[in-house]
């Protein structure tokens, strides 16, 4: 799977397909469930720092930090939902 813009791929297909014939397709596009929600993904990866992550101190501020290796699963899962039933 790879992520499109749909937006674009919208404005190509009205270029080629009349309006009238394009109908179902604008349907489809707008009623198409988002595979990969990033703002689900950013807030995983949050919380898992919150909660999980390892503090770490540079000048005057600390940083949560997360292993590269948990960040690699919450983005192949597209956010982990399960985490959120579990309560990790």
């Amino acid at each position: 799977m790879r992520l499109i813009d749909a937006d674009q791929l919208r404005g190509f297909v009205r270029g080629l397909i009349p309006k009238e014939e394009r109908r179902g397709f604008d349907e489809f596009i707008d009623n198409a469930t988002t595979e990969f929600d990033i703002d689900i993904v950013i807030n995983q990866i949050e919380e898992y720092g919150k909660y999980k992550g390892v503090l770490i101190g540079m000048d005057d501020r600390c940083e949560n930090y997360i292993p590269v290796s948990e960040a690699k699963k919450i983005i192949k899962n597209k956010g982990m939902r399960s985490w959120i039933k579990r309560g990790i």
